[in-house]
């Protein structure tokens, strides 16, 4: 992960995220929506969850396809809010540590 300089940039790579996720939604015709990724994310407690997420996913892909799902998966694992950070993302903490 790059390490986030701003608040905005956090902002601006959440916004690509969601545009990537859900155009992988739509490609592989999955029965999750963007909305359900942002939830399990956010209510999670243990890395099992995004173990969930990642079976969500999968649907047979080469495993090219399946690098670049897992890819932009673990980013919006990094950049979407986290209840258990006390509601901040995983780079947002790294840029609260960094201030």
């Amino acid at each position: 992960m790059d390490f986030p300089k701003s608040k905005e940039e956090i902002i601006k790579k959440r916004t690509n995220i969601e545009k990537q996720l859900n155009e992988i939604i739509f490609s592989l015709n999955l029965k999750i929506s963007f909305d359900e990724i942002k939830r399990m994310i956010y209510n999670e407690q243990d890395q099992s969850v995004l173990h969930q997420i990642i079976n969500k996913f999968y649907n047979e892909q080469d495993v090219d396809e399946l690098n670049k799902i897992l890819a932009v998966v673990n980013e919006a694992w990094n950049y979407f809010p986290h209840k258990i950070l006390n509601e901040l993302s995983p780079a947002e903490k790294i840029l609260e540590s960094q201030q």
